[in-house]
């Protein structure tokens, strides 16, 4: 929209353009909270994925107390939840609000169920939870690609994750902030540039 003002005989001026964007959010999530079925010390991750404008604001529940990130527990920009290590008081009910101006949607509910350390199903091969999306970015912007995975090895220790680009291991070092890998295993490029792009993978 643009508005104009004229005087006869003088000349017209013209504002700057604004623009006027209605609120929406789809009926659909196009990720939900999935159940799942871990371990103390394990890590646990739930997707929040919808697509509204403006960008939906994500919040997320236990039962139907409203969820604070903490010590153990984020909550990623892209609406993903992560727990962990799990203690016995993490294990319940999760879903997750997105919200846009006038309207919101609620997620289905996920349920976190405790298992033992030796359930045979978390033993052998890692299992993942969470891999990651292909995603577009703008120059300059920060992307978060997430892995989360599960599993133990003949000595009860969880899986280590680290990452690939265009197959070629990805050497973080020790003090660079361009690419970082936190939480369970989720990288993260900051300030993106064009040599970025490629294949990314976790393992």
């Amino acid at each position: 929209y643009q508005c104009t003002a004229t005087i006869a005989g003088i000349g017209t001026i013209v504002s700057r353009r604004a623009q006027l964007k209605v609120a929406y959010l789809p009926k659909h999530f196009e990720a939900e909270p999935e159940d799942l079925f871990l371990a103390p010390g394990d890590t646990a991750a739930f997707e929040c994925l919808i697509h509204g404008e403006p960008r939906a604001a994500i919040s997320w529940y236990k039962g139907s107390l409203r969820l604070m990130p903490g010590p153990n527990m984020k909550v990623y920009p892209t609406g993903l939840l992560e727990i962990g290590p799990l203690s016995p008081s993490d294990y319940g009910t999760y879903a997750c609000e997105a919200e846009v101006p006038g309207k919101s949607r609620t997620s289905r509910m996920a349920t976190l169920s405790q298992a033992s350390a030796n359930d045979a199903k978390l033993r052998g091969a890692p299992k993942f939870i969470m891999t990651p999306r292909n995603e577009r970015i703008v120059k300059g912007e920060t992307i978060f690609l997430h892995c989360v995975a599960f599993g133990r090895d003949g000595e009860g220790r969880p899986p280590i994750i680290s990452w690939l680009k265009d197959g070629s291991t990805i050497v973080l070092g020790k003090n660079s902030t361009h690419v970082q890998v936190i939480g369970a295993g989720t990288l993260v490029i900051t300030d993106v540039v064009e040599s970025d792009a490629g294949v990314y993978t976790c393992r």
